[in-house]
């Protein structure tokens, strides 16, 4: 995503000077904000900053562009500002490519506050390179809005909004945005038509939706804390990866939404979570994931319709809900994962498969895990528990695999096949009863070793 954004600023300045003097950050490399700095050291010398000095409410900003392209602001600014370079929806801005604004005020006391409410605080548009920094700016339908492949860098602001959305980037643009505190009432962070955002050490309150993702688009996330959102995340066909995001929620949160969507997780901490996957794939890492006390046993995840979640070394704690309902060629892969649940843990199917590494899987109340109607479960060195007489339930034509080389699939854990459904266990694997009805059998290796087995398990 960096290299789209280098291959941008290619075609905002001149290729082999560009390169010769900036910084070029790749997917996956550490940002440093002393790199960024001196890129934009650069950008100074490169357009050859010319300054001025905004005092509101006497001066205006929207004039000043007008001739230069470094504007130091002091007080509290009562206007609507438009940078574009084709003038469509605002004054041209012919003198430069690149606009440097700074507040003057110690921790952003420096205020813009949209005079129009129906039209955007600050509008970027149309290939130009905009960098804010210590200011606060309100209010507007947007306060922020990034289109036509402009890029927006955002450092030491607050974004307020009693009415509106935060940070709207849409049809190829890119914004950059670290030490925010954004607080909205409806749309927080907006990505839309093919649009970038790069976001660390950030703080998100009362958006409506906190992250609203949308078309091909894009977000990128470092040290993020998300508080009190009916849905932290919004994706549909986009793309998000995050490394430390928290998400503090009430019982209201609908929850993390993916349609169509991808994304990467390390360590992601969510309480009172819940996920819904459609035609999705997520990838989760070194996480930690609890749902909510009075759920009314809604699921807290639920993946369908051809989606897959990849999950390494994390806990998924439900408490009055399923920790994973997977259903419709959805797919779930486990590594080092513990799923724990007070009623049902894992619900599988119908048309569903899992596969669990070391992993565990326990209930305090009922059964562990239920797979049904043709669908599969393997399981490889991973403990099941629960206070259930049956821990295991297999339906309708399903099949289960366990296979142990060692001995942590507790010897009290007891399998219920029914319909025509299958087991086969190998490897060391050690139960304590297996039960069979309707035509269902049982495949046991050399070293398995059942204490009750059911005569109506045949192979």
């Amino acid at each position: 995503m960096f290299q789209y954004t280098v291959a941008t600023l290619v075609l905002l300045l001149n290729a082999s000077i560009l390169f010769a003097q900036l910084t070029e950050f790749r997917a996956g490399d550490k940002l440093s904000a002393s790199e960024m700095n001196k890129n934009f050291e650069y950008f100074k010398e490169k357009f050859q900053m010319r300054t001025t000095q905004v005092n509101c409410p006497n001066d205006s900003i929207q004039e000043a562009l007008k001739e230069y392209n470094h504007i130091q602001i002091s007080g509290e600014c009562s206007e609507n500002i438009f940078i574009e370079l084709k003038g469509w929806n605002g004054p041209k801005i012919l003198n430069s490519n690149f606009i440097y604004i700074e507040g003057t005020g110690s921790q952003r006391s420096t205020k813009i506050l949209a005079k129009d409410t129906n039209s955007p605080t600050l509008f970027v548009n149309d290939s130009i390179t905009v960098r804010v920094e210590n200011i606060t700016l309100e209010n507007g339908n947007n306060v922020v809005e990034v289109g036509r492949n402009a890029l927006f860098y955002g450092g030491e602001i607050n974004i307020f909004n009693s009415d509106g959305s935060g940070i709207n980037v849409y049809q190829g643009a890119y914004a950059r945005v670290q030490n925010l505190n954004l607080d909205v009432t409806g749309r927080g962070l907006v990505s839309e038509l093919s649009g970038t955002i790069l976001i660390r050490d950030a703080v998100l309150e009362n958006a409506f939706r906190a992250i609203y993702l949308r078309s091909n688009s894009h977000v990128r996330i470092f040290d993020l804390l998300i508080k009190n959102s009916q849905y932290p995340i919004d994706s549909e066909q986009s793309n998000t990866t995050s490394t430390n995001l928290n998400i503090e929620s009430d019982s209201n949160i609908i929850g993390l939404r993916f349609y169509r969507s991808t994304g990467d997780f390390n360590n992601l901490n969510f309480n009172n979570a819940k996920i819904g996957m459609r035609q999705s794939n997520l990838n989760i890492f070194n996480s930690n994931i609890t749902g909510q006390l009075n759920a009314n046993r809604e699921d807290l995840f639920t993946i369908g319709y051809n989606s897959s979640l990849m999950i390494s070394d994390s806990t998924v704690r439900g408490y009055d809900s399923e920790a994973i309902v997977l259903y419709d060629n959805s797919y779930v892969l486990s590594r080092g994962t513990k799923f724990i649940s007070d009623i049902q843990t894992l619900v599988i199917g119908p048309f569903a498969s899992a596969s669990l590494y070391d992993s565990e899987v326990s209930s305090t109340s009922e059964h562990a895990i239920d797979v049904s109607f043709n669908s599969g479960l393997r399981l490889n060195d991973t403990k099941i528990q629960s206070p259930s007489d049956t821990d295991i339930t297999i339906n309708g034509t399903s099949s289960v695999i366990l296979s142990q080389s060692s001995s942590s699939l507790n010897e009290d854990v007891s399998i219920s096949l029914n319909n025509n459904s299958y087991l086969s266990a190998d490897g060391g694997v050690s139960l304590d009863s297996i039960n069979c009805s309707s035509g269902s059998r049982v495949s046991l290796g050399s070293s398995t070793t059942i204490k009750n087995l059911d005569s109506d398990c045949t192979d």
